[in-house]
């Protein structure tokens, strides 16, 4: 090799000393940064240099996420499925508590007007009875001679105790000082154990005066129409005596004779 080649050669630059320059200049470029704001300061070439993305980091940010296991997709289902079937029951739950409210509220309802008309009838009650008493209070008890109809002023009496609602063993107290003549003496021939019982002097009296069957019998069979008297009238007494002369034999009177009577 001649002179002239081997002084090429070694002013040549080696691929080695290249590398070197180029990464001790671009050192040198990243390293100017200025202190306060830790920012790269422009080089001369005017091109600025941003710092340089951690490998690690860009490999975490751009990794996918990982599906996730098939466990706890079972598991989500379940307690979704949990939470749907305590909302179920919490619903019915509270159904059932507003029917049942309503159900006592209705009770409650219905016992208080119950109650409301059991009062409006009780008073109601109380009141006619003041009103019969007030129109019974003046009612007096005629006498009881031989000549008025026994069995007619008995009838009367027996309806008037009903009404006022006496106790039948008071009836014999409230006859007796309004009986004379032979009632008075049916009353006086009772011995001491019938002296109280109202069943036994009204056939004692009805004896006195001879009113049984046969009597009966034969004021039916006699009477006739007077000229003063109506026909409605006639019936009626004929009715009267009819009956009570089967009343005496002890027949039963049945519905449909009672209807004919009183048409």
């Amino acid at each position: 090799m001649s002179d002239i080649e081997q002084e090429v050669v070694l002013t040549q630059p080696t691929s080695s000393s290249i590398i070197e320059d180029e990464f001790s200049e671009g050192s040198q470029e990243i390293s100017q940064t200025d202190p306060e704001t830790s920012a790269p300061i422009a080089p001369e070439s005017g091109v600025i240099h941003t710092p340089q993305v951690s490998l690690g980091h860009a490999a975490s940010a751009s990794t996918p996420r990982m599906p996730m296991p098939i466990f706890d997709i079972e598991f989500e289902k379940w307690k979704f499925e949990q939470e749907l079937r305590e909302k179920e029951r919490q619903r019915k739950h509270e159904e059932k508590m507003f029917d049942r409210k309503v159900k006592l509220k209705r009770e409650e309802q219905e016992a208080q007007r119950q109650l409301r008309d059991h009062e409006i009838k009780t008073m109601h009650a109380f009141q006619i009875e003041q009103d019969k008493k007030k129109e019974l209070k003046g009612l007096t008890i005629s006498e009881m001679t031989d000549d008025c109809k026994v069995d007619t002023y008995l009838e009367n009496f027996e309806k008037l105790a009903t009404t006022c609602k006496w106790d039948k063993s008071t009836w014999v107290v409230r006859l007796v000082p309004k009986l004379r003549g032979q009632a008075a003496d049916a009353y006086h021939e009772l011995d001491s154990q019938n002296g109280t019982d109202y069943d036994a002097l009204k056939t004692a009296i009805l004896a006195k005066y001879q009113l049984n069957a046969e009597t009966y019998r034969r004021q039916f069979r006699s009477l006739t129409k007077a000229d003063n008297q109506t026909v409605t009238t006639w019936v009626s007494e004929l009715s009267r005596l009819y009956f009570k002369w089967i009343a005496m034999t002890g027949i039963k009177i049945t519905k449909e004779a009672l209807t004919l009577a009183h048409c």
